[in-house]
């Protein structure tokens, strides 16, 4: 992400689905300050559409980076908080809309411009232009996961630091390889069952603060959180 211009870890985290509509109804009663910072907010959202749709292509970063803020711009500007719409998935369709139009309107300068046309090459798959255009839900759930599992990943460094390695060796976030919890318990010399209650217990305290901070509506039982997120991947 350095390499990108900016420094994705120091934007501003993104809001809760309540604090967006306080904002919202903010400048629906003519605070223009709630405006600035719904598009502060939203900034990791942008970066976020910009390279994973065109992460892999030769397309200037920051030229779609300026198109895309239009985009998120306008959308702060149209949307309409009492339709009951997720403002994110309103928001990324803004966002490639307003890329979109910048590539229609830069044809003239692109060399062979189509759809259809091989933009780069990827463990052996050819992918066009086309391939590129996201759907805009895949998205906004790709990327809410995303922020859902940092939030975990800071969550998990607050336990003890027992529980944190325990934690952190059944769901893989040393190497992407989770442990059984026969194989954590004789790491630590313990029984299974004590490994067990505390990453039971640990992951209570997790699910409890992510309900706190409104990054999940659910609840959290063995490693899954019921409702729109997965945030664990338990290993057999």
């Amino acid at each position: 992400m350095r390499d990108f211009f900016v420094n994705i870890d120091e934007l501003p985290e993104r809001l809760s689905k309540e604090e967006t509509e306080q904002l919202f109804i903010k400048l629906a009663n003519g605070d223009k300050s709630a405006k600035d910072e719904l598009v502060a907010h939203n900034i990791r959202l942008l970066i976020y559409i910009v390279l994973k749709t065109y992460g892999h292509t030769s397309h200037d970063k920051k030229e779609l980076m300026s198109a895309g803020s239009i985009g998120l711009m306008n959308a702060v500007d149209s949307y309409d908080i009492t339709k009951g719409n997720s403002f994110t998935t309103y928001a990324v369709r803004c966002i490639l809309s307003q890329i979109a139009l910048y590539f229609k309107r830069n044809r003239k300068h692109m060399d062979n411009y189509s759809l259809d046309k091989i933009i780069y090459t990827y463990n052996g798959s050819d992918f066009t232009l086309e391939d590129t255009l996201a759907d805009d839900i895949d998205i906004v759930d790709d990327f809410e996961r995303v922020e859902l599992y940092a939030k975990v990943r800071e969550l998990v460094k607050t336990l003890p630091k027992r529980d944190q390695q325990m934690v952190m060796l059944r769901f893989g976030f040393y190497d992407d390889k989770p442990l059984t919890l026969d194989q954590i318990a004789a790491q630590f010399n313990v029984s299974k069952s004590f490994v067990s209650a505390v990453i039971i217990r640990s992951l209570k305290k997790i699910n409890k603060q992510l309900i706190k901070t409104h990054a999940i509506e659910g609840t959290q039982i063995e490693g899954k959180v019921t409702g729109r997120f997965r945030v664990f991947k338990k290993s057999n």
